[in-house]
C-alpha cells in the first residue's frame, strides 16, 4: 500500500484590496516597503492635519523626515571637526544593513558624496532668529517631540484599522497519486479556492462572509473531474459583554484623544524651547560681556601692578605694597580665567540644545543685546513718559504715596495675580491636557 500527496498552499492576509487583485496578492506581496512607508507617512499627516485644526485651530506643515545634508555635517566637514567614526556624520554614512528592504531610503551618503568644504562655515555666526531655525532643525529633543506626535497619529490609524474590511484569499492545489486500488494507479490534481471578508462594526457586531471553488481532476481512468462550491455568511453580535459603540470604539476615541494630547505637548514644548534657546543666547552674550569686563579688570591691575613696582624700586612704595598689588594681579587673572571658562561651558551648552558639536566654531551676534536693550528702553520709556503725564504737579516735600502694584499701578509692565491666573487657566496647553486625562 502505498499513498503519495504532494501539496503547495500559499495564504494571505491583506486589507483593502479589490477581488480582482486577490489571486495576485496570493503570490506576491500586496506592496513594497517604500509604499508602506509613503502610505504611512501620508495617513499620519492627514491625522495630524486634523488634529491641528481640532486642537490649536490652525494647521501649520509637519514632518519628521530630517534632511540628509544637515548643519551638524556640513560643519564636522567644513570645520574639519575629529569624529569617532562613520556614525559621528549621522546614519546616512554607515554600511547598508544585510537585507534592508529599500535600496533608495534613506538616502545614502558614499565616501565621495562629501559636501564640499568651501570655508562658508569656518566660523558660523549666528542672530538669535537662526538659532531657533538651527534648534528647530538640529536639536535631538525637538526631533523626539516631533516623532511623538507622529507615533501617536500612527496609533490612531492601527486602532481604526479594526474597523476596516479585511480581506483573506487560499490556493491550494495537492496532487495525488494513489496505488491501493490494486490496478492501475490512480493519479489526480486537487485545486482549492476561497476567498473571505470580514468586518467589525462599531456596535461591536462582527460581520464575515467566504466563498470557496473545489475543483477535481483525474489523470487516469477516463479524465473524470468535479467541481464544488461552497459559501456562508455570519454575523456575530454580543449582547452583553463588549456590546455598545461606547465599548467596543473606546480605544479609537482614546487614540484620538492621544493625538491631540501630543499636539498640545508639542506646542507647549514648542513655546518652553524657544524660551529656552532664546535665554541660553542671552546668557551666553551675557556671560562673554563679563569676560570682557573681567578682562579690562585686569589689564588695569597689571598697570598697577607695575607701577607700584616701580614706585618700589625708586623707594617711593614698601615692598608690603608691591605684594599686596601682585596679588591683587594673581586674584583679578583667576577671575579672568574662570570668566573665560563659564563662556566657553555656556556657549557649550548652547551647541548642545541647537544639536551642534560642541567643537564646532560658532559666534553670536554681538548687536542682539543691543537691539534688545532699545526695544526694552523704548517701551519702558513710553510707559513712564504716559505715567508722569498723568502725575499732578505736587510739592517736593509732600509725602508720596506708594501705589499697590496693579496694572494701573506705578508698574508698566505689572500684572494682577487674579488676571494673570485667568490668562494661565484660558491658554495653559498642559492644563488641557490635565482636564482631558481626567474626563
Amino acid at each position: 500500500m502505498m499513498t503519495r500527496t504532494v501539496g503547495a498552499r500559499v495564504g494571505l492576509v491583506c486589507r483593502k484590496m479589490t477581488v480582482a487583485t486577490l489571486v495576485l496578492c496570493g503570490l506576491v506581496s500586496c506592496q513594497t516597503p517604500a509604499e508602506y512607508r509613503q502610505e504611512a507617512n501620508e495617513v499620519a499627516d492627514r491625522i495630524i492635519t486634523a488634529g491641528q485644526k481640532e486642537a490649536l485651530g490652525r494647521t501649520e506643515p509637519f514632518t519628521v523626515r530630517s534632511a540628509a545634508d544637515t548643519l551638524r555635517r556640513r560643519l564636522i566637514v567644513d570645520q574639519d571637526l575629529p569624529i569617532a567614526g562613520p556614525a559621528s556624520l549621522g546614519a546616512e554614512a554607515l554600511p547598508r544593513i544585510e537585507h534592508w528592504p529599500e535600496d533608495d531610503f534613506p538616502a545614502r551618503y558614499q565616501p565621495g558624496d562629501a559636501p564640499v568644504d568651501d570655508g562658508t562655515l569656518r566660523v558660523l555666526e549666528l542672530s538669535l532668529n537662526d538659532s531657533l531655525e538651527v534648534a528647530a532643525r538640529n536639536s535631538r529633543e525637538y526631533q523626539t517631540q516631533k516623532e511623538s506626535v507622529f507615533l501617536s497619529a500612527l496609533d490612531l490609524d492601527l486602532a481604526l484599522d479594526d474597523f476596516r474590511n479585511t480581506y483573506g484569499g487560499l490556493l491550494e492545489s495537492i496532487l495525488i497519486h494513489d496505488r491501493t486500488g490494486g490496478g492501475s494507479p490512480l493519479t489526480g490534481i486537487e485545486n482549492v479556492g476561497s476567498f473571505s471578508i470580514a468586518r467589525r462594526l462599531e456596535s461591536g457586531a462582527r460581520l464575515a462572509g467566504r466563498i470557496g471553488v473545489d475543483l477535481a481532476y483525474l489523470l487516469t481512468d477516463g479524465a473524470e473531474s468535479s467541481i464544488g462550491l461552497i459559501a456562508d455568511a455570519s454575523v456575530n453580535i454580543p449582547l452583553l459583554r463588549g456590546a455598545g459603540r461606547h465599548i467596543v470604539y473606546e480605544p479609537v476615541t482614546q487614540a484620538q484623544r492621544n493625538v491631540i494630547y501630543a499636539i498640545w505637548d508639542f506646542e507647549d514644548f514648542k513655546q518652553d524651547f524657544a524660551v529656552r534657546v532664546a535665554d541660553q543666547y542671552f546668557d551666553v552674550l551675557a556671560v562673554q560681556d563679563r569676560v570682557e569686563n573681567q578682562a579690562e579688570k585686569y589689564r588695569n591691575t597689571i598697570r598697577t601692578a607695575r607701577r607700584t613696582r616701580r614706585l618700589a624700586d625708586a623707594g617711593r612704595a614698601r615692598a608690603y605694597d608691591v605684594g599686596q598689588s601682585r596679588q591683587q594681579e594673581l586674584s583679578d587673572r583667576d577671575a579672568w580665567i574662570r570668566s573665560l571658562q563659564d563662556a566657553q561651558a555656556a556657549l557649550d551648552q548652547f551647541k548642545l540644545t541647537l544639536g551642534l558639536p560642541t567643537d564646532a566654531d560658532i559666534v553670536l551676534d554681538e548687536e542682539e543685546l543691543v537691539r534688545v536693550a532699545e526695544a526694552a528702553s523704548a517701551r519702558i520709556g513710553a510707559a513712564e513718559e504716559e505715567s508722569q503725564a498723568q502725575e499732578e504737579v505736587v510739592r517736593f516735600d509732600v509725602e508720596p504715596e506708594l501705589t499697590p502694584p496693579s496694572r494701573e499701578g506705578a508698574g508698566p509692565l505689572e500684572l494682577e495675580v487674579e488676571e494673570a491666573i485667568r490668562i494661565a487657566l484660558e491658554n495653559r496647553l498642559d492644563l488641557r491636557i490635565e482636564q482631558g486625562e481626567v474626563f
